[in-house]
């Protein structure tokens, strides 16, 4: 069941099946428990992963002043593919985490595997490029809200575009993205509710 979730991911690229499925073949799948990390700080992040089952967060690490904070959420229902594209890309030491935030199950696809299947056959490609500007497009969009918006508005436009992570994201890591305390997201959220 949890790998029809991947197939139909797959299948709003058009990918034939014979293509998917050598593709699953390059995978590993991991269970993850809740509050285990998937990756860490200071690493070389040479994998994707796809969320099968459960959810991540994105923490990024401040290594100088010892801090982290949510920058990114990741569910089975909601942007599902998870790569940090900076180390990814760069082959460079991460700044950030991939947490689970209730028990998981994902795909681990290491880079070295994927390249070559991509250069073997084009339209995977074509499905990895889309998926990374997708995500690349949402990091963007989360960034020009929380420098333009209320921290209240902001929390209004995830419940409103990105429902998933206001359902299922643990509310501290939610107030941790916004910039503010869980006493004043409950605020936030108490209010909505009276009004």
């Amino acid at each position: 069941m949890v790998l029809q979730q991947f197939k139909n991911y797959l299948d709003r690229f058009n990918l034939p099946n014979e293509l998917q499925n050598s593709f699953f073949q390059l995978g590993k799948i991991r269970a993850i428990k809740k509050n285990e990390l998937l990756s860490y700080p200071d690493e070389v992040h040479t994998k994707a992963f796809f969320v099968l089952e459960g959810g991540f967060i994105i923490r990024y690490w401040q290594e100088k002043e010892d801090w982290e904070k949510t920058i990114n959420f990741h569910l089975d229902n909601y942007l599902p593919v998870m790569v940090d594209i900076h180390s990814y890309f760069d082959e460079s030491p991460s700044h950030s985490s991939i947490l689970a935030i209730q028990d998981s199950k994902v795909i681990e696809f290491p880079k070295s595997k994927m390249e070559t299947f991509f250069y073997q056959h084009p339209p995977t490609l074509a499905f990895f490029i889309a998926t990374m500007a997708h995500a690349i497009q949402t990091e963007h969009e989360y960034r020009i809200k929380l420098t333009t918006l209320s921290k209240e508005a902001v929390y209004n436009y995830l419940e409103l575009e990105h429902n998933p992570v206001v359902q299922r994201v643990p509310h501290k890591y939610i107030a941790e993205f916004i910039g503010i305390t869980p006493e004043w997201l409950s605020k936030i959220k108490s209010k909505r509710r009276v009004s």
